[in-house]
């Protein structure tokens, strides 16, 4: 649980701690609210159990929630190059990392709300979002020049700020937002 008197902090999905340093995240968030957020590392906990349905599907790598019960966050967070964001992310799939992050929301979300009690809950937060979460990668001390040419003449256009859907995610009828932050872009609990 983060407690109130944190103002800002970060997630990663690629280290043992889930909360790390600001500028070691691969996503911020702001307590504007000064409320105890849950931060919950959902894909570490539901990796624990290997039978039963909810072992099944794909699973977002957070699930965060405030005491104060506005905010119900699912999140997928990744770290990337800024062209690895349109790209499919196999040979065998053609879809993009925001587009397997949908169905990672979608099989999180219907297995949390598959539990009475656990929908109830959910159903309580006016604010609930889907955050696709992600943090780019800086290549170019590696590559040569001729290289870093060619990634600057086919990167799409910058990818800056947080993006939020005006239509909601129609996921169990629950009224999920999604939100696309890109570091250092927070997701603010207000």
């Amino acid at each position: 649980m983060v407690n109130a008197a944190t103002a800002s902090f970060a997630l990663s999905d690629q280290t043992t701690g889930m909360l790390v340093d600001l500028e070691e995240g691969i996503w911020c968030c702001n307590n504007r609210a000064g409320t105890d957020i849950h931060v919950i590392n959902y894909e570490q906990y539901i990796d624990q159990y290997r039978k039963g349905e909810v072992s099944k599907g794909k699973r977002c790598d957070f699930v965060l929630y405030d005491a104060r019960r506005s905010h119900f966050v699912v999140a997928e967070l990744t770290h990337c190059k800024q062209n690895s964001l349109k790209r499919p992310v196999s040979n065998s799939s053609s879809k993009t990392k925001e587009e397997t992050a949908e169905t990672k929301y979608r099989d999180t979300i219907q297995i949390l709300c598959g539990v009475s009690e656990i929908r109830s809950f959910i159903e309580q937060y006016p604010v609930k979002s889907c955050v696709f979460a992600c943090r780019l990668k800086d290549d170019q001390d590696t590559q040569d020049t001729v290289s870093r040419a060619m990634d600057g003449f086919q990167a799409a256009v910058q990818e800056v700020g947080t993006i939020t859907r005006t239509k909601p995610l129609v996921i169990e009828n629950m009224g999920f937002r999604y939100i696309r932050c890109i570091y250092p872009e927070p997701y603010v609990f207000q």
